[in-house]
Parts: C-alpha cells; sequence; structure tokens
C-alpha cells in the first residue's frame, strides 16, 4: 500500500507499507518514469487534494535525480526493500537472487545515491550496531549491512 505525500517535477515522494495492516513503512522518493512500472499490484490510499506540490530548486540537476534501472536492479531494489521492511536489515553476504551475479548486486548495494533514493544505506555492522539490530551468531567480523534511513 503506497500513498503519494508529494509531488515534485521529476519524482513522488511516497510512504509505502508491505500491507494494509502494517505499520511499518518506508518514505520512498520514486522518479515518475519509474512510478508506472513500481506502482503495478500495489494499494493506492493516496487523498490527492493534499499532495504537496514542490517546486524544484533552483541548483538541482535534473539528469542526476533520476536513475534509470534495469529489470535485474529493480529485481534487486525490491528485494532489499522487502527484507528489510520486514527484518529491519539485511547482511551484505547473504543477499543472493537466481540468475542475477555477486557483481552486479555488489554494484548496486555499493551506490550509495540509489539507496539514498530508496530510503536505504549501508552501514559496517559494529558491536553497537550488532546491539541494535540484535545481529548474533551471523558470523564473526563486522559485515556490512543494508538498512533504513534513520529519520
Amino acid at each position: 500500500m503506497y500513498k503519494i505525500l508529494k509531488e515534485s517535477k521529476f519524482n513522488y515522494h511516497v510512504r509505502y507499507s508491505p500491507g494494509t495492516l502494517s505499520k511499518l513503512y518506508a518514505n520512498l522518493i520514486i522518479p515518475k518514469s519509474q512510478f508506472g512500472e513500481w506502482r503495478y499490484g500495489k494499494i493506492d490510499s493516496t487523498d490527492y487534494s493534499k499532495v504537496e506540490r514542490v517546486q524544484p530548486k533552483s541548483t538541482a540537476n535534473p539528469k542526476m535525480d533520476a536513475i534509470k534501472l534495469d529489470d535485474k536492479e529493480h529485481k534487486i531494489i525490491n528485494y532489499l526493500m522487502d527484507q528489510v521492511l520486514y527484518d529491519h536489515y539485511i547482511i551484505q553476504s547473504d543477499i543472493a537472487l537466481k540468475g542475477i551475479s555477486k557483481a552486479q548486486i555488489k554494484r548496486i548495494v555499493e551506490d550509495s545515491q540509489l539507496l539514498k533514493q530508496y530510503g536505504l544505506r549501508r552501514i559496517r555492522a559494529t558491536g553497537a550496531v550488532k546491539g541494535q539490530f540484535k545481529i548474533e551468531g551471523k558470523g564473526n567480523g563486522y559485515p556490512y549491512i543494508i538498512c533504513m534511513v534513520e529519520e
């Protein structure tokens, strides 16, 4: 289920929830060019009379705002969003999708601008972070994890 909060020239600012009864949500910024495909199969709960229109900043570069993704990249991002909304995090080394190479997954996961656009971030799981996310028995060391951006 999604609700459009703001609309700018190139993007929709959306609050996405994986189900109708779920209290978990993610605030996403989705390019208008990808919105039609993204919303397919999701429930729209937008009150269009309350959608805020945002004027673009004069210094904004529209070519840098929209990131084009192919089908495999969409599949990776959707998988990350589902896992993060369900478990609050996913360990980078645990990401494996059929038909997608580890190199392509690594390229997407290490792209901080792309992750930021979807409300995600990649951080090193130090002792404090492991305690925060209750990561135990997931191997030794300090793996990278993908989690939501804290507001």
